[in-house]
């Protein structure tokens, strides 16, 4: 069902263009962040959150606006900001360790959707991220089911039920 509901909502997107499809990239990215600095924070780490957040969003949106300028402009910005944060001491506690993390968030979740800002820039990158998403939905369900059917080799200790059958198996489906 929310597979359904995600997929409508990507073809409702589509339709509308790239701006809205933008506009969507931009929620999803604030929820992806969110769980991340969520999970820091139950692991007892203290990432500077609402600028993650900010920095988070705003990289693809100046991706969008600016192409590949938005990468260095909000990398600087999430820096110098980040280091005010903790030199100000609105966090004490480990600030190198925690400005770290508050840079992951931003560089790892923003920066992966500043590609697909740069995707709806091109000509027919509506189409382009749909392809790309379609693709990343097709490995990841043939990954579930080739690793429940035939997958006994476990990947990693950190995700016991993924197997290397299923990933392999989600990997041949990609292509």
């Amino acid at each position: 069902a929310v597979g359904i509901a995600l997929v409508a909502l990507v073809l409702v997107t589509m339709y509308l263009g790239p701006h809205a499809m933008m506009v969507l990239v931009g929620l999803l990215t604030l929820l992806a962040v969110m769980e991340l600095f969520n999970t820091m924070r139950v692991a007892g780490l203290r990432p500077a959150t609402l600028l993650g957040l900010v920095g988070a969003v705003a990289l693809p949106a100046a991706t969008y606006v600016r192409a590949e300028a938005g990468y260095p402009l909000v990398t600087g910005l999430a820096v110098v900001f980040g280091m005010l944060w903790y030199l100000t001491g609105a966090d004490t506690e480990r600030p190198v360790l925690n400005l770290g993390l508050t840079l992951t968030g931003i560089l790892w979740v923003g920066g992966l959707a500043g590609f697909a800002a740069l995707i709806l820039r091109a000509d027919g990158g509506v189409g382009l991220l749909a392809a790309t998403i379609a693709i990343t939905a097709v490995s990841d369900t043939l990954a579930y089911l080739g690793g429940r059917a035939y997958g006994t080799r476990p990947f990693h200790h950190a995700s016991p039920h993924k197997t290397w059958e299923g990933t392999i198996t989600g990997f041949f489906g990609a292509l």
